[in-house]
């Protein structure tokens, strides 16, 4: 195998010339496997070009995803996973005591271990994540003195 040769000043395009993203924001629920199936794409299927990307940021701050477009089928247009965040773990208490949930159609902070509800009524899952952050050791502190069994093994 011989060296290949350099390429040349017109084959390396910058950025922004070179790519085309999009963005889009899934509702709610969509799921991770919903948006790679070609028919999610069906109605804006003129808009997207083989090589085109998508970053997607779902709503309820679930999963983040970036897509590559890789040609149209019959029943809409074809995608193929670069990059999948799955965020929803990232929300969770350091070591999993508690979590942030779907609650109707707000969020809760429930105890993983009792699954009593600690807080609702967040609007999103970023604002119980925060909510969470903030009270994290206070929880803790409580949950410590009315079982202490439960936080033995953790020291």
């Amino acid at each position: 195998m011989g060296i290949q040769k350099s390429i040349g000043p017109n084959e390396l395009l910058t950025q922004d010339l070179s790519m085309v993203a999009h963005h889009h924001r899934p509702k709610t629920g969509v799921t991770l496997d919903q948006i790679k199936n070609p028919a999610y794409w069906q109605k804006v299927r003129r808009a997207l070009r083989e090589g085109h990307r998508i970053e997607v940021f779902a709503e309820d701050g679930s999963y983040w995803a970036m897509l590559l477009v890789t040609g149209w089928a019959s029943t809409g247009v074809e995608v193929y996973p670069l990059q999948v965040v799955e965020i929803a773990s990232a929300f969770t208490g350091e070591d999993g005591d508690f979590k942030v949930v779907p609650h109707g159609r707000t969020w809760k902070v429930q105890d993983t271990h009792t699954d009593e509800t600690i807080q609702s009524g967040f609007a999103s899952r970023q604002d119980g994540s925060e909510w969470l952050a903030k009270n994290i050791a206070g929880l803790r502190r409580e949950a410590r003195a009315n079982d202490p069994l439960r936080f033995a093994a953790a020291g």
